[in-house]
């Protein structure tokens, strides 16, 4: 994370995505670990407007990854950040979810696409919306 501090580049935007790989994370762990990245991409880029996407799987696994969603979504709020849960917005459905299914745990290219245009949704919707 220190490193980020001596890069050059200025971001207006920074986003941030994640989770699905701490599924059995400790929930206070999570929690510090997400504010701590958040915290160094402040100090690195205190311009920018950092945007958390949790994780994003198809069903079954998102409603699995419904705790660390939560988790990652407290933790963001609470630095200051804004926070995108696709689990909590139910972006993958039993219905939707063979479609954009690659292994039965990450998306495939179609999902990927899926994910990319739910997020430009929410951005916009959160424009000026402030991130507590």
């Amino acid at each position: 994370m220190r490193a980020l501090a001596g890069t050059p580049t200025q971001f207006n935007v920074v986003v941030l995505e994640g989770g699905q790989n701490d599924l059995r994370a400790d929930r206070s762990q999570l929690l510090r670990d997400t504010g701590q990245v958040i915290a160094a991409v402040h100090e690195a880029w205190p311009g920018a407007v950092i945007i958390v996407l949790g994780p994003c799987a198809p069903q079954p696994l998102q409603h699995v990854l419904a705790d660390t969603a939560a988790a990652i979504d407290a933790a963001a709020r609470a630095a200051g950040a804004y926070s995108v849960n696709p689990a909590a917005r139910k972006w993958f459905t039993d219905a939707n979810s063979p479609g954009y299914d690659f292994d039965h745990t990450h998306v495939n290219s179609a999902g990927h696409a899926y994910i990319a245009q739910r997020l430009v949704q929410a951005v916009r919707t959160m424009r000026q919306i402030s991130p507590s």
